[in-house]
């Protein structure tokens, strides 16, 4: 992920000039795949939960265990949404638009 404090292409106006912070990632960084956010907060605190949303097998009723989540006050959430706005602008300009809605999208290799 694009630290906060990084040039996303996107600088807000309202956002304050900071100093470049170096980011390193640590050695036991391990990466987590997600399809499945939930976002809740506190009047302080933005939290965000992620989850792998598998089928459900045999007709039963699907859970989805929440298996990672983050804190954060909400000028980091606002960071980070206008960094990640940044990026997926950057995909779309780039690949062309993305369909959130599932029901609406073509199978993978089908024909455009």
């Amino acid at each position: 992920m694009t630290s906060p404090e990084s040039s996303t292409g996107a600088e807000s106006a309202d956002r304050p000039k900071t100093a470049n912070i170096p980011v390193v990632a640590g050695r036991d960084l391990a990466p987590v795949y997600t399809n499945f956010a939930l976002v809740s907060g506190t009047p302080h605190e933005l939290i965000l939960d992620f989850a792998l949303n598998a089928p459900a097998q045999g007709g039963q009723q699907q859970v989805v265990q929440i298996n990672d989540r983050v804190v954060m006050n909400y000028q980091a959430g606002k960071r980070l949404w206008v960094a990640l706005g940044a990026a997926l602008q950057h995909f779309e300009k780039t690949f062309g638009p993305i369909e959130p809605d599932a029901a609406k999208r073509q199978p993978s290799g089908s024909p455009s």
